[in-house]
C-alpha cells in the first residue's frame, strides 16, 4: 500500500514538476529568440523614436509657418535625421556658410535631401493653390 501512495505523489507531482521547468530549449535557439526579442525592442524604439520626431518637426513648422499642407509635407519627405532647426539652419545658409565641402558624405547627402524636400514641398502647396484658384 505504501508503495502506492509513493507513485501516487510522483504521478501527481511529475507533471507539475514539468510545468515548472518550462520550455526547455537548445542554447542557440535560446539565443535566437534573445536576438529576436531585442530587434523587436529596437524597432518599437526607433518607431517610437521617427513618431516624435514627426510630431515635433509638425508642430514646430506650424508654429513658425502655420501652413499645414506644406508642414504635412515637409514631415512626410525631411530625413528622419534633420531636425527643424537643421532645416532652418540649412534653408537660410548658402553652402558654402554650411562649410558643405569640408562635410562627410553622409552631411552633404543629408543637406541635399533637405534642400530638395523643401523644393518639392513649395511645389507642391504651390500646385495645390493654384487649383484652388
Amino acid at each position: 500500500m505504501r508503495i502506492i501512495r509513493i507513485l501516487l505523489v510522483v504521478l501527481f507531482l511529475l507533471p507539475l514538476v514539468s510545468f515548472a521547468e518550462g520550455e526547455k530549449l537548445p542554447v542557440n535557439k535560446v539565443d535566437e529568440k534573445q536576438k529576436k526579442e531585442s530587434a523587436i525592442d529596437k524597432r518599437e524604439q526607433l518607431q517610437k523614436f521617427a513618431e516624435s520626431r514627426i510630431k515635433e518637426t509638425y508642430n514646430k513648422c506650424m508654429l513658425s509657418f502655420g501652413e499645414s499642407n506644406f508642414c504635412l509635407c515637409l514631415c512626410k519627405n525631411l530625413p528622419i535625421a534633420t531636425t527643424f532647426e537643421n532645416y532652418i539652419s540649412i534653408m537660410t545658409s548658402t553652402k558654402d556658410g554650411l562649410g558643405y565641402n569640408n562635410r562627410s558624405n553622409d552631411e552633404k547627402k543629408l543637406i541635399d535631401l533637405t534642400i530638395k524636400a523643401r523644393e518639392m514641398c513649395v511645389k507642391e502647396v504651390s500646385a495645390k493653390e493654384i487649383k484652388k484658384k
